[in-house]
C-alpha cells in the first residue's frame, strides 16, 4: 500500500488489501480524503470549479471544517503504528488537541 520507505512493500498483500482500502466509500469520499491529507486540513469538498464552489459554498473559497463542534462525549478512537505513513503520531496529537 503506501509505504514511503518500501520497507513493508508486498504486492500479493497490497492487491488484495487494496481491493478492500475503500470498500463502502465512494468516489468522491476517496477524493475528498485525498484534499485533506494534500491541503493538510479539514475542509469540505472542492468541486474543482469556481462555479460549482459558489454554488455549494457561496464562494471560491473551500471552507473549513470546524472541528471543535466535534462532541467530546461520542466515543472515538484513533488508531496510529510506529511507522504509520497515513497518520503519524504528531498528526494524532494535533487532532486531539
Amino acid at each position: 500500500m503506501f509505504h514511503a520507505n518500501g520497507k513493508y512493500d508486498n504486492p500479493t498483500a497490497d492487491n488484495l488489501s487494496n481491493m478492500e482500502l475503500h470498500s463502502g466509500a465512494s468516489l468522491k469520499e476517496t477524493l475528498h480524503y485525498g484534499q485533506d491529507a494534500l491541503f493538510n486540513d479539514f475542509r469540505q469538498y472542492d468541486y474543482g470549479s469556481d462555479k460549482e464552489n459558489i454554488k455549494r459554498y457561496g464562494s471560491t473559497t473551500i471552507p473549513l471544517i470546524d472541528l471543535s463542534k466535534i462532541s467530546r462525549d461520542i466515543p472515538m478512537y484513533l488508531y496510529v503504528g510506529e511507522e504509520d505513513t497515513q497518520a503519524d503520531m504528531k498528526d494524532v496529537e494535533w487532532l486531539l488537541e
